[in-house]
């Protein structure tokens, strides 16, 4: 198959899942909205094009409270592009301008179309009637849509779109490199937990510290490292939070992705808070690593993989008692209970390699082109 993949750029995390699905086309074409490629590609045989793109800042509020600051890319040369690299199916890597330009292409070429659609319900909530109207409209025109779980298939769904067409496709992160981590020995007696993550208050990092600090001060003789690996506009506040005594920060700042396998063996425990993730693949890279994951039912990859208790611990970040109750957990637990929490966290991690979300890829194109041919014939 002669496949085209449309997609903003290929940050570092990427790079093992394009290599995988290059090795199972006949040809891959990358479309990128902007010249970012990480290294690691250089001898996949894989045509990367970049389409001209305007770049539009944005910045809501979502109705739980936190603001979000992203980018529309509106690609201007998505149709070009196509038409030089002639594919047999298009992969979109969003629901929006970019697959607007592709469902364009659609139109005069009836290639398939398969879009994934990063989102959940709880990030998609508070946008207006206006953006779910113009994506009724563009899922018309789209042969199938990967979504990254049960949350994203349930608003997919509710837009009209039908059910046997939605298929699932969860981050994947590059195994080689986390499934072989060695656990490094901690301090005795000392629970290491670890954050990796932008700082902004969207992850919502400063109220689970202070749920963490209110928690160790009940609790005075147990002692906890938080490492921070990451940097945003938060961290001066986090710097200013009172902590007790038994509650060491250490702030990493912003870590290169080729060091993160050595943090994550420097650490018992992985923190993922955040007020509303559409995925959150540090905890595929924390579960891979061997480590359980305390989080927030607002990341979709908390509520896909993990199970409340065996991999992990689950709180609502929208419910302050589920954010207690859970860190009470995680501080009771013996060393001996979370070695085994972690040993189940690797193995489920484990089966999302890049190979398993390339091959779930290209059925999905694979599926839309069967069901194109069947419907010309008819």
């Amino acid at each position: 198959m002669r496949l085209a993949l449309l997609t903003n750029q290929i940050p570092p995390y990427r790079v093992a899942t394009f290599a995988a699905l290059r090795r199972k086309v006949d040809q891959l074409t990358v479309i990128l909205s902007e010249n970012r490629v990480a290294p690691g590609l250089e001898n996949a045989d894989i045509d990367i094009r970049v389409a001209r793109s305007l770049r539009i800042p944005s910045v809501r509020r979502h109705e739980s409270g936190y603001f979000e600051r992203y980018e529309t890319h509106v690609p201007v040369g998505i149709v070009p592009a196509l038409r030089r690299a002639a594919p047999q199916c298009v992969f979109a890597a969003e629901l929006g301008m970019r697959t607007a330009g592709a469902v364009l292409y659609r139109l005069g070429s009836r290639t398939p179309l398969v879009v994934h659609a990063d989102l959940s319900e709880h990030t998609e909530r508070g946008r207006g009637s206006v953006r779910p109207a113009l994506r009724r409209l563009l899922l018309a025109q789209i042969d199938g849509v990967m979504v990254n779980g049960r949350s994203g298939a349930d608003y997919i769904r509710g837009l009209g779109f039908p059910g046997r067409a939605i298929s699932m496709l969860p981050y994947a992160t590059d195994v080689e490199r986390f499934g072989t981590v060695q656990r490094l020995p901690g301090e005795r007696g000392e629970l290491r937990l670890l954050y990796v993550g932008r700082l902004i208050e969207l992850k919502g990092l400063e109220p689970w510290i202070a749920a963490l600090a209110r928690a160790l001060r009940q609790r005075p003789d147990r002692r906890v490292r938080l490492t921070v690996a990451g940097d945003g506009d938060r961290r001066e506040a986090i710097e200013r939070l009172e902590l007790p005594p038994n509650l060491r920060l250490q702030l990493l700042g912003q870590t290169r992705y080729s060091e993160l396998p050595r943090v994550y063996a420097d650490a018992d425990v992985l923190v993922m808070p955040s007020l509303g993730d559409t995925w959150g693949l540090v905890v595929n890279e924390a579960m891979a690593s061997g480590l359980p994951v305390i989080g927030s039912s607002q990341t979709q990859a908390v509520v896909e993989l993990i199970r409340d208790g065996v991999e992990g611990w689950i709180f609502s970040a929208a419910a302050p008692a589920t954010i207690d109750e859970a860190i009470g957990r995680l501080l009771d637990a013996a060393p001996e209970k979370l070695a085994v929490m972690g040993a189940d966290a690797r193995r489920a991690a484990l089966v999302l390699s890049p190979d398993h979300v390339a091959s779930a890829l290209l059925a999905a194109c694979r599926k839309a082109r069967n069901a194109k041919l069947r419907g010309t014939a008819e």
